[in-house]
């Protein structure tokens, strides 16, 4: 699961990390492993995912959200990162709202997933415009979210093709987290979640140590939807 192991090449490095609280999370395990000799940029945001809502799930309204747009390009030019993690395939599981419309809905719905890829090209427009290479990943089986977990998964996956010939990778960090048998919540007696079902901090490190290493050596992968 993850890497024990930060590769040489990951040195003299500026990573950008952005988009939801999974995104910040490994920020902050690359912030841990990598900062000797490295710039990691943590610009992920817990709730926040790419859809731009006028709601989230039950009705909450998210302001921070609604800043990538502008957010962004300003963090490409003030850092000029090596690397972009873009990171959302979490928080756009979760039921949200737009267009004025009041209804809140899910990647199943056609209006979610054409918004999806909408707000995923602007992002990819905005992060690579230098050729700076971006990384996205899929995320883990959610009990609770069958259907959206495999929507996003498909989603993200397209998208990386969509995108390949512009510098997007996909990472797969389903494989990483889950395998036939389902996801475990340990391994090798290392609980990989916290009570916020977020990443604990040995798995956080050894994922932050994968996509770090995938980044700089190589080696990114397509995924099983």
């Amino acid at each position: 699961m993850g890497d024990a192991e930060l590769s040489p090449a990951v040195k003299g490095k500026t990573v950008l990390v952005v988009g939801d609280s999974w995104a910040e999370y490994i920020g902050r395990g690359m912030a841990k492993v990598a900062s000797k000799g490295n710039v990691i940029v943590n610009a992920g945001l817990s709730g926040c995912g790419i859809m731009l809502p006028d709601t989230v799930t039950g009705g909450k309204k998210t302001p921070p959200c609604l800043k990538w747009p502008q957010d962004w390009p300003k963090y490409m030019k003030q850092y000029k990162p090596d690397a972009v993690l873009l990171r959302t395939a979490t928080m756009d599981m979760n039921a949200q709202s737009f267009d004025k419309s009041g209804v809140e809905i899910t990647i199943d719905y056609p209006q979610f997933r054409k918004r999806f890829f909408k707000n995923m090209g602007q992002a990819i427009d905005i992060l690579t415009q230098n050729g700076t290479p971006v990384y996205l990943t899929n995320a883990r089986d959610q009990s609770a979210w069958k259907v959206q977990s495999r929507k996003m998964n498909e989603a993200v996956q397209e998208i990386g093709e969509m995108y390949k010939d512009r510098g997007v990778h996909l990472l797969d960090l389903r494989a990483q987290l889950c395998n036939d048998n389902g996801c475990p919540s340990t391994v090798a007696g290392h609980k990989l979640y916290d009570n916020t079902d977020h990443p604990a901090d040995w798995s956080r490190d050894r994922l932050a140590t994968w996509i770090l290493n995938k980044m700089f050596t190589g080696g990114a992968e397509g995924a099983a939807p």
